[in-house]
């Protein structure tokens, strides 16, 4: 043995009845040192006076292997516990919390030890500690290792343990287990993420969205965004704009036989069949006034060159939609349409209840279209067919007089040359040369033919 061995067992021999237990450093005879433990008892005998003890000496090695891995596999489990961003507490199969990190007990307001034997309905509402308990049972049978999230109420320290009197707020909970613990034992890790600032903040987001939702739906998308970016007045110049306004023919006859409800029904029913024409050509509906529809191509910009045509197919769809919609409510409902393009001044004007509106000559010589127009006819102006001619067919109607214009030209919209999926067809990005040809030359070939069923029908 070492020499140190000797002079502690010599310090213990005076004690003549018990055991006694050393450990010590041991010397082998290669010189090699490794740790025993070190066993002296006195023997007692009747038959001499000569005091006799004896000795054992037992290996450590393997044992202080053992405690050095233990203490390595402790102190990675608790770096990783105390590393955690989330609290996390290390349960029991029964749900006493054996550890927690330090995030625990700042989130919750305990000191890290005082959570050690508390039970979970410390820390989370009984009905939530019941389920996590009740799942845990289940794993502990199973052996079923798979993590599981829910969002659940945990309960945050005030000055006592009377929940009545603890702040409660959400939070990410997270199961993981069962775990083999250092000591063998089952053992279960519970991560718990405070979702307080995520909740504030989604429902910033939520009402955020809500404003937004609302704001879209009075104003056109781009001047929402503008409008909320920089909430000064907004005007904008527009060379060239294509405004339309349809008016129910006989509204207001009608309406002084309908109950108010009937009237609003029925508005709301026309008016959201346009509506949806309205989204299906990228326009923007400007207003309502009583039974008049206005809508205008700007301020999208997306199809600048198409802009007069696809108000010409809403105001062809239109008629064919007051037609189905007069089949199904056996109406007899009817539209004068009127169309106009030039120059336009827009913007929203006030501070409360904001309306996106347009102005100038175009606007007023639209709204005379309109009013000096026939029952489910449309009417437009020479400037519509020059921009929109090539796709439709128009009939000459001869001059109309406008207040403050004196004779205008007008013409009425019959029929189009090119529906809406040929539009598609030809602006489609992957159209090459070689196919915008050969699409050309089929809608030159249905032009054509339209064009032939015009003529004999105006003969």
């Amino acid at each position: 043995s070492s020499s140190s061995s000797s002079v502690v067992t010599k310090g213990r021999l005076e004690d003549n009845q018990q055991q006694h237990r050393f450990q010590m450093l041991a010397r082998r005879k290669d010189e090699s040192v490794f740790p025993i433990e070190l066993g002296l008892a006195e023997i007692k005998t009747s038959t001499t006076e000569e005091r006799m003890f004896c000795g054992f000496a037992r290996d450590l090695t393997k044992q202080k292997h053992q405690e050095i891995e233990l203490k390595r596999r402790i102190q990675f489990t608790n770096s990783i516990i105390e590393g955690a961003q989330s609290a996390v507490f290390v349960t029991d199969t029964h749900g006493m919390i054996k550890s927690a990190n330090r995030i625990a007990g700042e989130l919750f307001g305990w000191g890290g030890e005082c959570f050690i034997g508390k039970p979970l309905t410390a820390v989370m509402m009984e009905t939530y500690a019941n389920v996590v308990l009740q799942d845990m049972m289940e794993r502990t049978k199973t052996g079923n290792k798979k993590t599981i999230q829910k969002e659940m109420r945990m309960c945050r320290k005030h000055n006592n343990n009377n929940h009545n009197n603890n702040s409660d707020f959400p939070a990410l909970v997270e199961v993981m287990g069962p775990l083999q613990g250092v000591c063998g034992a089952t053992r279960y890790a519970i991560f718990v993420t405070d979702l307080s600032d995520q909740k504030k903040v989604m429902e910033i987001q939520m009402e955020k969205a809500a404003v937004d939702l609302l704001l879209t739906n009075v104003l056109p998308r781009d001047i929402a965004i503008r409008l909320q970016e920089n909430p000064n007045h907004i005007a904008d110049h527009h060379d060239s704009a294509t405004v339309l306004f349809a008016d129910i023919v006989g509204f207001t006859s009608m309406s002084s036989l309908m109950t108010p409800i009937e009237v609003v029904t029925m508005l709301n029913d026309l008016f959201s069949l346009f509506d949806g024409l309205v989204d299906k050509y990228s326009l923007n509906k400007v207003k309502t006034i009583g039974d008049c529809y206005m809508v205008t191509s700007i301020p999208f910009v997306d199809h600048l060159d198409d802009e007069c045509a696809r108000v010409c197919h809403f105001a062809l769809d239109m008629l064919d939609a007051l037609h189905e919609y007069n089949s199904k409510k056996k109406h007899t409902l009817n539209l004068r349409v009127g169309i106009n393009a030039g120059p336009v001044v827009a913007g929203v004007v006030g501070k409360k209840r904001f309306l996106f509106d347009l102005w100038g000559d175009a606007v007023n010589v639209a709204s005379r279209m309109e009013s000096t127009g026939i029952a489910g006819r449309i009417q437009v102006t020479k400037e519509v067919t020059c921009l929109a001619g090539k796709d439709f067919v128009f009939e000459h109607r001869g001059e109309v007089n406008v207040k403050g214009k004196g004779a205008i030209e007008t013409y009425l919209l019959q029929q189009r040359l090119v529906t809406p999926v040929m539009m598609c067809l030809l602006t489609r990005p992957e159209n090459t040369t070689t196919t915008k040809e050969k699409d050309m030359d089929i809608i030159d070939s249905i032009k054509e033919f339209h064009t032939t069923v015009a003529s004999a029908k105006a003969r």
